[in-house]
Order: C-alpha cells, then structure tokens, then sequence
C-alpha cells in the first residue's frame, strides 16, 4: 500500500515536464519580415526587421523598429549573420511578410522560397511582394501603421477593398507554381504604395502589369470582391461599385475554347450626368458588361503575348483531360466571355444633388 502512494506522489513529476527550450520574453526580439537582396559576388543580403514595443506603447515616441542585415551565400547563413549582430534571439515565428528585390525576381526565386518552405520556425503564409528598392521600403513608415513591413502584410485586406491585385503567401506561390505551366502575380511596392504587379513564370519575374491589368486578371480567378469602375456611355460617365461577383469556368476541348460565364450584382455611386434616367437601367447594365468584358480581355491577350497562364487554364484541361493538353496550349486558348451585369442598388438618393 505504501509503495502504491509512493508511486502516486511521483507520477505528476513526470506528466509536467515544463519546457526545456523556452525563452523568456525579454531576451526574443519578434521578427516582423524580412528583404531580400543581391549582395556582392553572387551572394544574398537579407535585411531583417524587428519590433520594438517600447516605440508602439501609449507613451512611447522612440524607434518603433530596427533592420539587421547579414550577407551570404544562401538564406540560412544571412539569417544567422543578422542574429550575431542583434543582441536578442531573434524569434522568426511572428513574421508576416517577405519583400523581394526586383533583380533577384527576374533571376529566379525558387531557391529562396525553398528556404522559407523548409524552415520550421517560419510560417509559409508570409505575404510576398517586390520591390525596385527595398532599403526604401523597409525604412519608409506610414503614420498608421509604424512598422514598415506591417504595412506589407495589409495588402491582402487592402486588394479585398479594392481588387486590384492579389497578395499571395509563399505556400500560394509555391501551390501555383507545382501547376502545369502555371503562371502567378505578386504586387510591387515601393515606399509610396503599391505599383502595378509582376507576373512570375517558373520562379521568375517575367512581365509587370498596371492595378487595372491585374484586376481584369481577378475576374477569371473568381477573386472580384470589391471594385468601383467608371463605366462611359456616349460622352457620359458613371461610377458603379462591384457588391458580388461570380465566374463558372468551362473549357470546351474541341476548339480549345475556354467558356467564361460572369454575373455580377452593381450598386450606383455616381450619376451626375442623370445617365439612368436617359438610357434606361437596362442600357446601363449593358454598358457595365461591356466595359468588364473589355477589361478581361485586354487583361487575357497580354498574358497569351508574353505566355503567362496565371488562370489554370492549361492546368484544368490536363487535369480534365490529359491527351488534349500540349506545352503551348494556353497560346491557342480561345475565350468566350459572357457577362451578366445587374444594378440592384442606386444608393441613398432618387436623383443627383442639384437637380
């Protein structure tokens, strides 16, 4: 009996174990991104940054943070570099956004992802963009948000108020790059904001497109959230806000024609012209269509020029059918657009101020 006790006093001594490995906040400097950039002679130059605290608190009005750069031959030994030169234990798991240099874009990016895919503290839902100057960027902070790369790390919020562009993870880049001859965008940014999109093809940085061009690319990707577009109707214009939109894709194999239905539902947020009561809502509708029918198309012939299927479009007929797909066939890809536009809303007036 005595035994049995003596047992029962010393099993909780093995179930709680605590944490061998564990840091104590004071001494973990929280990574919020990094930057990466050529170095010299082939080399990478990484440029971390982290948060500091004491600038974010209520009273604080220090530095809100600090870049610690190491140079070498791959990620790894960048990283470990920039630790020795930090006095903190550099804690990884936090970070939120990856911002690459424009030249290491068009070389290729495999190499680097690869490492940010591997690495057990990193998470792969970094935000990833690209940059003509990241020294700019990753110094430049916005009066809301105070650390430089948190503003990176918005974009997705931000493209979903505005579709005008994607902000990918690196799994998302990755995951669309394992496709057949798939293609993918990323957003550019500079310290001044986002500058248009570069178009990566097999990990490399092949073309840069405006925000218009990128969201004429988000209609067939089934990603039109929020959108206001002017729309021109014989010398008048109006302005109508995107509430829903909603893509059904079919490729029809015979003639390699990709068939496109769009349906969206529109509400009026400018009307000054009186063009409603002129035309008709049903012309307006029709002029809506249009438009949108125009934007995806200009958006679709610029990708065939420069061969970027960043739709899936040569990826869903191999997966649909394997013997109809061949290496060029997104160049032969015809598309059938039909785009059914409704206004359903024309706001919180009748008629236009001052009429």
């Amino acid at each position: 009996m005595k035994k049995i006790k003596f047992i029962c006093a010393l099993l909780p001594l093995f179930l709680l174990q605590g944490c061998f490995d564990s840091r104590d906040v004071k001494d973990v400097a929280i990574v919020m991104g990094m930057g990466v950039e050529a170095g010299k002679n082939e080399t990478y130059n990484t440029i971390t940054q982290v948060v500091l605290p004491g600038g974010l608190s209520k009273d604080g009005g220090g530095d809100t943070f600090e870049n610690y750069s190491g140079e070498g031959a791959h990620i790894g030994e960048c990283i470990e570099k920039a630790t020795l030169s930090c006095e903190k234990y550099m804690y990884l798991s936090h970070a939120t956004a990856l911002v690459i240099d424009e030249k290491i874009a068009k070389n290729g990016i495999y190499e680097i992802l690869d490492y940010f895919m591997r690495d057990n503290e990193l998470r792969s839902n970094l935000a990833i963009a690209v940059s003509g100057n990241i020294n700019k960027v990753m110094n430049t902070e916005s009066k809301l948000l105070k650390v430089p790369l948190s503003d990176v790390a918005s974009l997705k919020r931000r493209f979903r108020e505005t579709s005008l562009g994607i902000s990918p993870t690196v799994f998302d880049f990755v995951s669309d790059m394992l496709k057949k001859d798939c293609a993918t965008i990323v957003p550019i940014i500079s310290e001044n904001g986002v500058s248009g999109s570069a178009v990566f093809k097999n990990g490399k940085m092949i073309e840069k497109i405006s925000n218009t061009e990128a969201r004429g690319i988000l209609w067939l990707l089934n990603k039109m959230e929020n959108a206001i577009i002017t729309v021109s109707l014989e010398g008048a214009t109006f302005d109508i806000k995107i509430k829903s939109a909603s893509a059904k894709i079919k490729p029809v194999y015979e003639n390699e024609i990709i068939k496109a239905e769009i349906k969206c539902k529109t509400s009026l947020l400018r009307d000054d012209k009186g063009v409603l009561n002129a035309f008709g809502a049903k012309r307006a509708e029709e002029q809506i269509s249009a438009q949108i029918k125009s934007e995806i198309l200009a958006a679709f012939d610029k990708m065939q020029i420069i061969d970027a299927d960043v739709y899936g479009f040569s990826d869903m007929v191999y997966k649909k059918n394997a013997k109809k797909w061949s290496e060029n066939i997104f160049q032969k890809i015809k598309l059938d657009i039909a785009v059914d536009s409704e206004i359903d809303e024309v706001g919180n007036i009748l008629r236009s101020a001052g009429r």
